[in-house]
């Protein structure tokens, strides 16, 4: 929703604001790689009408290129948005959300044609806070597809190393929770996260710990364990393989993937699973994990098989 996407960005901003305002020792910052000394303005009420007119005008930009992005027209979304960052004396904070908003657009469009990348976005508004964990963790998305490692204030980080900055920051980060537990290749790795070690599993458990109903993690775990592993505790339950699957599909019905994977956790066609009060066999959730145009239709590449 435009309205609530606007809403979302000021108070973004407002905090962003609040950091900034805890690091600045004097009247000067850089903007645009431009040394502003607001001492310099001719007067405070001028500075202030000055500030005024450019976040409104900064808004106005932003607002279009919602509207843009919503209609579709992604070439006229960009545009907007890179008039609200090129605006002369726009403030730092409203430039963060700009690059913030400009990265999403590129990363989510996969455009290549602007002459920054979706991670250069998200590195240029951590130049200027460091401490902005959406910042962090859409830099670690962003590179999981253009690069492995970038440099962030004169420091490489690579995807994982992203994750974790945010979490840092912010510890109730669920969705950081899960992508962090997504770089990690096995059961046995560790990542150190706040001075604490946590597993794959601890991971997507951490994030379910702080929200139970994302129907991916519980997908994700479910990937992340073996058919004879007994179980994984999440809020105080245990949960074997085909549980996580259960929980998967319960949120999000329409998950083909989940279901056809719920279908490989049973051994026979004889044995039945119960989603959301309905009994279902190995061959009925394979149907549920498969497209409705191709059931029926003899394939050599369905995951999911009866074994008699």
């Amino acid at each position: 929703d435009l309205r609530d996407q606007l809403l979302d960005m000021q108070v973004q901003q407002a905090a962003v604001e609040a950091r900034l305002a805890t690091r600045e020792s004097d009247v000067t910052r850089r903007v645009h790689g431009v040394q502003i000394r607001e001492d310099l303005v001719v007067s405070r009420e001028e500075y202030v009408e000055n500030r005024l007119q450019v976040t409104t005008h900064f808004y106005e930009y932003l607002r279009n290129g919602w509207a843009h992005y919503a209609d579709g027209n992604i070439d006229r979304c960009v545009g907007c948005v890179n008039r609200a960052i090129e605006l002369p004396g726009v403030e730092p904070a409203l430039l963060v959300q700009g690059l913030m908003c400009m990265g999403e657009v590129l990363y989510k469009r996969r455009i290549d044609t602007y002459p920054l990348s979706s991670a250069q976005c998200f590195i240029r508004a951590l130049e200027i806070d460091i401490d902005y964990a959406q910042a962090w963790y859409n830099l670690g998305n962003a590179m999981s597809r253009e690069e492995e490692r970038v440099v962030v204030g004169g420091v490489s980080y690579t995807t994982q190393q992203c994750y974790i900055k945010a979490l840092e920051l912010d510890p109730t980060y669920l969705e950081a929770w899960g992508n962090l537990g997504d770089t990690i290749v096995s059961g046995e790795e560790t990542v150190e996260v706040g001075g604490v070690w946590y597993t794959m599993y601890e991971c997507y458990t951490t994030a379910l710990g702080i929200d139970p109903t994302i129907s991916n993690v519980w997908y994700n775990l479910g990937n992340s364990m073996s058919r004879e592993e007994e179980g994984v505790e999440v809020r105080g339950v245990s949960y074997t393989k085909q549980q996580c699957y259960v929980k998967a599909v319960e949120l999000h019905p329409s998950d083909l993937q989940a279901w056809g994977n719920l279908g490989d956790t049973m051994v026979s066609n004889e044995e039945r699973v119960k989603v959301g009060g309905v009994w279902y066999t190995k061959q009925e959730c394979c149907d549920k994990g498969t497209p409705q145009t191709d059931i029926g239709k003899p394939t050599t590449n369905n995951k999911c098989c009866i074994i008699s």
